[in-house]
């Protein structure tokens, strides 16, 4: 059963808040099913000691925080430390071929550290020391809790390694790995819807030169799909790229009209004059 069908579930604040999650989060009607939203409500009132799952609809109804935290939960980060390798090789490149330049980079729906901290270390060692200062990335997502404590990447999170090119940039802490500090003062943090941020980039005149939006159009429906790519290509500068999902390409560029660049892996798109071969 999916949202927006009949509920398996009681309570109007459950009915109401399942409604929210398709109109607010433009979740597609496949990407949760009313019964693990009730299964998830039941757990989240004994956390928070309210009286029924229908309570702790109501408090994510009224509270923004604790509606990012359901729409985290439904739509999970699937990432990890420098996921999809080539899309960072290609990143790196990208770099040294703006090394007069620097780099300003976002991360949309970041969904933790994995993202940011990867991309950092990317373009830091694209533009070598002496460009450290002009590198800058800008992680937002809706849910606060994702940048709550200081990044430490363990088990999964880094189920793919550590390229050679970012061994200097990640410490080993117990049994885990953190960020030296030259990755953290790359990064900013910003709690943030992506149609808001999208919107104040517009107005402010910004662009950036890469922007990530990577696994996580999967889950929502076209419309707000196409709406979030659109926007992203708007505030994309002339010759920077967007770095999406493995499954997210094709709609991607039907949105946008970004070309592919030349770098099988790194589901990476351009403006069509822009495209260059990767490495």
């Amino acid at each position: 059963m999916a949202f927006g069908r009949t509920l398996a579930v009681s309570g109007a604040n459950t009915a109401a808040l399942i409604a929210a999650l398709r109109a607010r989060s433009g979740f597609s009607a496949d990407a949760g099913a009313s019964d693990r939203v009730a299964a998830h409500l039941a757990v989240r009132a004994r956390e928070l000691g309210l009286a029924d799952a229908d309570g702790a609809a109501a408090c994510a109804l009224r509270d923004a925080t604790e509606f990012a935290r359901l729409e985290a939960h439904f739509s999970p980060p699937e990432t990890w430390l420098f996921r999809y390798p080539e899309s960072f090789e290609f990143l790196r490149s990208f770099a040294r071929a703006r090394a007069a330049r620097g780099v300003r980079a976002l991360v949309v729906g970041a969904g933790g550290w994995c993202e940011p901290c990867s991309l950092a270390a990317a373009l830091l060692d694209g533009l070598g020391d002496a460009g450290a200062a002009r590198v800058s990335v800008e992680a937002i997502d809706r849910n606060a809790a994702v940048f709550a404590s200081p990044p430490r990447f363990r088990a999964m999170e880094v189920r793919g390694g550590i390229p050679a090119f970012a061994a200097r940039d990640f410490i080993a802490d117990g049994d885990a790995f953190r960020p030296v500090e030259r990755v953290m003062r790359a990064i900013a943090t910003r709690v943030a819807a992506a149609e808001a941020r999208i919107a104040e980039a517009v107005r402010n005149g910004e662009r950036f030169d890469a922007i990530l939006f990577r696994n996580v159009a999967i889950y929502l429906d076209h419309a707000p799909r196409n709406a979030i790519f659109a926007g992203l290509a708007s505030i994309l500068a002339g010759d920077g790229v967007l770095c999406v999902g493995h499954a997210e390409s094709s709609a991607a560029s039907a949105a946008t009209g970004l070309a592919p660049a030349a770098a099988p892996g790194a589901f990476a798109l351009m403006r069509a004059a822009a495209t260059a071969p990767g490495p």
